[in-house]
């Protein structure tokens, strides 16, 4: 995970800064770090000449008729490209909260944690649309490889 983060770092780091051009965005995605159906706001903090990073949060959750939970998720990814077409690569994880439906059952959660990779557009517009894998590593050892596709909407920030 480590090596991930230095990398990251690395491609920004030799990048000359560029005018900011996103600013946030709001999205809905099914199944990635969102664990389900989640809504993810991201915080696009940084662009470089190179591409931007971006952290986000979320919640969202699943439910059927005997199974419930909710996800609180959070990532920080640097993006890379051009032309409004970018490779995602990052660090993603999730809280997942399994309530009790009976009062004999226990509450669970476990965080999950992990690095993760895709791909972005965004269109000149502001339409975003967003694939990816992601790597959970849990308690135990236990890897989980979760896939995730999302829509949403990106805004522009004002620059001077």
């Amino acid at each position: 995970m480590k090596a991930i983060v230095c990398c990251l770092l690395f491609c920004a780091c030799g990048s000359s800064f560029a005018q900011v051009k996103y600013g946030h965005a709001f999205s809905g995605e099914f199944g990635g770090i969102g664990i389900g159906i989640s809504a993810q706001y991201d915080y696009i903090f940084l662009q470089t000449d190179k591409g931007f990073f971006d952290a986000r949060a979320g919640i969202g959750g699943w439910a059927n008729y005997n199974f419930r939970s909710y996800s609180f998720s959070h990532a920080v990814t640097y993006n890379f490209g051009s032309a409004n077409h970018f490779l995602e690569g990052g660090i993603g994880a999730c809280y997942a909260l399994q309530p009790a439906d009976q009062p004999y059952e226990v509450t669970t959660s476990k965080y999950f944690a992990g690095p993760m990779i895709g791909y972005r557009s965004i269109s000149a517009n502001g339409f975003q649309f967003r694939i990816y894998a992601n790597l959970f590593m849990g308690d135990k050892n236990q890897t989980t490889v979760y896939g995730g596709i999302g829509f949403g909407k990106t805004f522009l920030r004002r620059t001077k």
